[in-house]
């Protein structure tokens, strides 16, 4: 229920029994510091989000090396700490990293591949860059309407950000429409 400074304590004292038990160089130590970084975003305070999220990235390399879903995980929780931050070149470059290697590992049309073209869509749609992040929601669309069907959720989800958008292009259109008529 919102409640982050007591999920931040329960965190850190996980992180300190991780870290008693199994060393600095653990999974389990990586997931803590995920964990930490997603409730530091979550409260908005996006700095010590990325400097967790990067503690978990390079634990999460130098076990697994870089082709890891676990790594993608990283990947694409840096890429929205930046996307917040309004620093939507590095959210690219993390978010399109996400994409490389859930593409890589679990194929063009799996679910986690529709979650990174949302969050690139989203990145551009934040941009201003409205054909390029029409282009993947419709590639995130696509594939799941056809694994999920039409009325769940994440498809849901998909459709309402096209419509969005949609809506957004069609009123910059509009407005340059007036501006051109009443420069005459």
């Amino acid at each position: 229920q919102g409640n982050y400074d007591k999920a931040l304590e329960f965190h850190f004292k996980a992180l300190e029994i991780r870290i008693g038990i199994l060393g600095e160089n653990s999974l389990n130590v990586a997931d803590s510091y995920n964990n930490i970084g997603l409730v530091y975003y979550n409260q908005g305070n996006y700095d010590n989000a990325l400097e967790f999220h990067f503690k978990a990235l390079e634990i999460r390399i130098g076990i697994l090396g870089e082709n890891s879903l676990k790594v993608a995980d990283s990947y694409n929780n840096i890429g929205a700490v930046y996307d917040e931050q309004g620093n939507y070149n590095k959210a690219l470059e993390f978010n399109f990293k996400d994409l490389e290697i859930s593409k890589g590992i679990l194929g063009e049309n799996s679910l986690n591949v529709t979650t990174s073209y949302n969050n690139i869509g989203i990145v551009y749609y934040n941009q201003g860059e409205y054909n390029l992040a029409l282009e993947y929601f419709e590639k995130a669309y696509k594939i799941r309407y056809v694994k999920l069907g039409e009325n769940v959720e994440k498809t849901i989800t998909v459709k309402n950000n096209i419509e969005i958008l949609k809506e957004r292009m069609n009123n910059n259109i509009i407005k340059r429409f007036f501006k051109k008529i009443f420069k005459k």
